[in-house]
Parts: structure tokens; C-alpha cells; sequence
């Protein structure tokens, strides 16, 4: 009996939720007709009648999204008529995605709609087509210089001895061996571009320069090179990004590592404030100087992003699990597991990012100086402002802390970074 009573009264009830949001649409408020299907969303979605009026308010209110869920989910369970697929072709076209537009005007063009359905597909057509041929290639780039201090240039632990299970005696460790501390400067370049290859698809390059020069000692010097490049598409609501990675990288002038990284980032829409994030990482680097450090390594996560427009506030968070490996010094290999954390605000010309970092590392084998496998809980915090002093220029200012806890005493240790830069981007 309940069954029944549920079989007739339900559909009853989205019909009338249905008309009150087509009463509100037809009032010209579509703005409380979104309020009022966000708020009955969770009982009446997957109902065709509501749905499509729930589309038609979120299209009108502007958030055509959410407009696009409601319509493929008429679509979805075969209730799609051709004004359903004309107002799905619509929100496709203020989204952006021309590709899937066009594909759904010329279904309603195969339907053969009466004559003012027809020249109104037509002028979006045109439009689109317009939008296609502005396609071209947008580049980026800049340069920056900074300076700071750091308090641990080498990150070494700052105890003076530690006790080796190997000899079995405390061991006194040189001054190179234990913590640094330094004031540097860096300067830095970069360049990007982006061609689109339609509304959905489009390749990326970039090239950038970095240096980190210490002012007392040269020997924790840092310059790197990096090439990049890579592909990205939509699929629906998805968005998905495999860039590719080539670097070279200098300690102290000498080359210490080549490397080349092949990652995938998968991101999709939950809602117009929300986002699932997927990504993976696989890189292989050669040490020219001495080939028992090659190694190979696999990263993979899952999160989420989210966005408060309020304020306005963006946070991420995410897991990832990893691994690298080394064939002919296996106790560098480590498993790794950890998580990130960041939240950003950004209000007129400053912006303000805060991130934290959280991982555990667990060695592959017993380390041969200590006779024991290295256990490492790692952190890193950052604070980022960024002062856009113009439309060419920005401040930035970084605070940073690491610290680093190893079961083994000589891998133990924390440091401290403060810079200011300027920064020209064109």
C-alpha cells in the first residue's frame, strides 16, 4: 500500500514543483526559480518535467553548468525532445564548449524544427564558427629576481655528532655535514604557449630558467632548465591534461640530474563550486656523475577542490601514494604516502596562499652507514603573498618551514626560508 501511495503522490509532487518553477521563469525571476530547484534538487532530480525547467532557471540565472547536468539527464533516460536538445545546445554555447554545441544544433536540424527553430540554430552555428576561427596561438612568460635568507642551505641536521649501529661509536660530523645557514639571491625566467586546436582540445609548451646562488658558499648552488609540453582536452564536464617534462638540473656547477616525467591530471565538475581532481606522475632521472642514482618514480592521487565566492576563498586538498625506486642502491628507494592542503584568497591586487604538506616515507632497505631502514615523517608550510603593483608587475613574499623527522639522526633535521622578489610577467 505504501508503495502505491508513493507511485501516485511522487509524480504529482514534481509536476507541481515544476510548475511553480516555470511560473516563477514565466514572472521573469529566474534567479529565485535556481534558489527554489537547488533547494527541491536533492528529492525531484532524474524527473524530466523538473529537470528541464530546473535547466532552464540554472541557464537563466547564469550558471549553465548545472544547466547541462539537468538537460543530459533528461537526455540520459531517453525523454530528450528536440527543445530539450536546443536548450542542452544552448548551455554548451555560454559554457564555452562549441564542439558539443554544434553537435547538438545539427540534431535539432535532423529533426526537422519549424522555421524559426531552425534560422535560431543557424545564427548560433554562425557563431560558432566565428568563435573557432579566432583560434590562435596565446603566449606568457617572465622574469623575476629575489633574495632571502635561509637557515639550512644544505638541510643537514644541526647536531655536531651522531651514533653510527655500523662502527658502533659516536662519529663527529665536519662542518660541511651539518647545517648551513645563508643569505641568496635568484633570478629567474619562463615562457609559455597555448594553441588551441578546437573549443575542447589544444597543445602547451614552455621553457624556464632558475637560479639560487648562496652568498658565503657556492657548494649548495642550485640552476635548473626545464622543457615542457603537452596535450589537454575536454570530455564533457572533464577536463583532462598530459603534460610532459624535460629538465637539467646543477648543484655546486656540477650536473647531478636528468630527468624526464610524464604526468596525467584529470579534473571534473561536481558543481559550479566544486571539483574532483585525479592525477598521476611517472618521472625517470639519470645522475650523470655517478650512475647508482637512477632511479625511477610513480606518484598517484585523488582530491578535490572548492571554492567560497563569498569572500572570495579556494581551497584544495588531496592523497597521493608513490614510489621511488633506485636498481643499484636500494635503500634510497622509498614508498611514500601523503597529503596536501592549500587554501588561497585573493581580493583586488593581492593575493594570499597558504600550503601545507604532509608525507611518510618508509625505505626500501636497511641504510649500510646505520644497519637499520630509514623512516622519514616529512612536512613542509608555505605562505605566499602576491602584491600586483600593476598589470605587468607583482610583489611576491614566501615563508617556509620544513621540517624533516628520520628514525636515523643524521637525516633529521628542519630550515627555515624567507624571500621577497619582483617579478615582470609579459
Amino acid at each position: 500500500m505504501l508503495n502505491f501511495v508513493f507511485a501516485v503522490v511522487l509524480p504529482f509532487l514534481a509536476l507541481n514543483q515544476a510548475g511553480q518553477l516555470r511560473q516563477l521563469l514565466d514572472d521573469g525571476q529566474p534567479q529565485e526559480a535556481y534558489a527554489l530547484a537547488e533547494t527541491l534538487a536533492d528529492a525531484h532530480a532524474g524527473d524530466p518535467d523538473f529537470d528541464f525547467f530546473y535547466g532552464l532557471a540554472a541557464l537563466d540565472a547564469g550558471y549553465p553548468a548545472e544547466a547541462t547536468f539537468a538537460f543530459e539527464r533528461i537526455i540520459m533516460f531517453d525523454h530528450g525532445t528536440p527543445r530539450v536538445r536546443l536548450e542542452l545546445a544552448r548551455a554548451y554555447f555560454v559554457l564555452g564548449n562549441y564542439d558539443s554545441a554544434a553537435e547538438e544544433f545539427k540534431r535539432v536540424l535532423l529533426l526537422d524544427p519549424p522555421r524559426h527553430v531552425r534560422d535560431k540554430v543557424e545564427r548560433f552555428l554562425q557563431a560558432i564558427q566565428e568563435q573557432k576561427n579566432t583560434l590562435s596561438l596565446s603566449h606568457s612568460g617572465s622574469v623575476s629576481v629575489l633574495s632571502g635568507y635561509d637557515s639550512n642551505i644544505n638541510s643537514a641536521t644541526s647536531d655536531s655528532q651522531i651514533f653510527s649501529d655500523l662502527l658502533n661509536s659516536i662519529v663527529t660530523l665536519s662542518d660541511d655535514s651539518r647545517e648551513q645557514d645563508d643569505a641568496f639571491v635568484g633570478v629567474g625566467a619562463q615562457y609559455n604557449m597555448s594553441f588551441p586546436l578546437s573549443q575542447k582540445k589544444a597543445v602547451f609548451g614552455g621553457v624556464s630558467f632558475s637560479n639560487h646562488t648562496n652568498g658565503s658558499t657556492s657548494d649548495f648552488d642550485t640552476n635548473s632548465l626545464t622543457l615542457s609540453g603537452g596535450y589537454l582536452f575536454g570530455m564533457g564536464v572533464a577536463r583532462v591534461r598530459i603534460p610532459l617534462t624535460l629538465q637539467t638540473y646543477y648543484l655546486g656547477g656540477e650536473q647531478i640530474r636528468n630527468s624526464f616525467s610524464m604526468g596525467l591530471d584529470w579534473s571534473e565538475s561536481i558543481n559550479r563550486k566544486s571539483q574532483r581532481i585525479h592525477f598521476g606522475l611517472l618521472s625517470m632521472a639519470q645522475n650523470p656523475e655517478d650512475g647508482n642514482k637512477d632511479s625511477v618514480t610513480f606518484i598517484a592521487g585523488t582530491g578535490a577542490t572548492r571554492s567560497i565566492s563569498r569572500w572570495p576563498i579556494n581551497m584544495m586538498g588531496s592523497l597521493f601514494i608513490g614510489n621511488e625506486h633506485y636498481s643499484e642502491t636500494e635503500y634510497l628507494g622509498k614508498y611514500l604516502l601523503g597529503t596536501r592542503l592549500s587554501v588561497s584568497y585573493q581580493k583586488v591586487r593581492h593575493h594570499f596562499t597558504f600550503n601545507v604538506v604532509l608525507q611518510q616515507a618508509l625505505h626500501e632497505e636497511e641504510d649500510p652507514s646505520f644497519i637499520n631502514t630509514r623512516e622519514d615523517t616529512f612536512m613542509n608550510m608555505a605562505f605566499l603573498w602576491s602584491w600586483i603593483l600593476d598589470d605587468a608587475l607583482v610583489m611576491t613574499t614566501k615563508i617556509e618551514y620544513t621540517d624533516n623527522h628520520s628514525n636515523l639522526q643524521l637525516y633529521d633535521y628542519d630550515r627555515i626560508q624567507t624571500q621577497i622578489g619582483i617579478e615582470y610577467r609579459f
